[in-house]
């Protein structure tokens, strides 16, 4: 699905990552890791083909980012940003319907199947009833969901997004992740910045956790997520606390 060979990324002088050879597949559930400032938000920017310096060491289904045209593109990948400014007054679905623009769909008019698509995202995110709300009324959280249900619209097999629970409350995070859960079983190769570790334990199926010197860990979160891993990641001790059948990580 998308692939990375040799992938450095910088911060001015700062290395962020160095050399980076890394795969994800579709059917998985990836959680980027690491402290602020370690170049989560910058690798997915990088993986989307929006920085241009490092498309070429972005391979998606085989072809370099920067062979496919953007409506190719657009159609393969998705993005959903940390955090959504917007300028002028829209409804809620017209802003989730130009998740639909890459599959044709017209600013000046759109299909019903389109319409039908974006409902049935609104739906999805938690906003079946916001259709006709205007975007600049909403919530930080409930801003961030219409983001995911454009997202979802857009319908990509690769589906990338930053801190997507990050202005959520305990019970739209689980439903976030369980969404984004659901999408990986279905066949889509999802990829996601998170802070809380704990929570994406609970649903992905693989880590990659960046340390901001150059350095990254990849693999199962199984074999991956360990006290020395994200000790090392965040810069303070942690340590492993097993609950039954569930495991999850506290600092010392």
């Amino acid at each position: 699905m998308i692939e990375t060979q040799q992938l450095s990324l910088r911060a001015g002088s700062r290395v962020l990552l160095r050399g980076l050879d890394w795969q994800a597949r579709a059917g998985e559930l990836w959680c980027l890791l690491g402290a602020n400032g370690s170049g989560k938000s910058s690798l997915l920017r990088a993986l989307a083909g929006l920085d241009r310096a490092l498309m070429a060491r972005v391979m998606i289904q085989g072809q370099a980012l920067d062979k496919l045209p953007a409506v190719t593109l657009a159609r393969q990948r998705s993005l959903m940003p940390q955090d959504v400014q917007d300028a002028f007054d829209a409804t809620v679905i017209d802003t989730v319907l130009l998740g639909r623009y890459p599959h044709g769909h017209s600013l000046y008019g759109e299909s019903a199947e389109d319409v039908s698509i974006a409902r049935k995202a609104l739906v999805d995110a938690g906003l079946g009833d916001f259709s006709e709300r205007n975007v600049l009324s909403l919530s930080g959280g409930e801003r961030q969901r219409a983001a995911l249900a454009m997202l979802l619209a857009q319908a990509a097999s690769l589906m990338l997004l930053d801190e997507p629970t990050s202005h959520q409350d305990l019970g739209h995070q689980i439903q976030v992740f369980e969404l984004l859960q659901r999408l990986a079983r279905a066949g889509h190769c999802v990829v996601a910045a998170v802070h809380d570790v704990n929570l994406a334990l609970r649903f992905a199926t693989h880590a990659l956790v960046l340390d901001g010197k150059g350095g990254a860990v990849q693999g199962s979160v199984d074999t991956v997520v360990n006290c020395e891993t994200l000790g090392n990641a965040y810069g303070h001790p942690v340590r492993a606390i097993t609950d039954g059948t569930a495991r999850y990580f506290v600092p010392v």
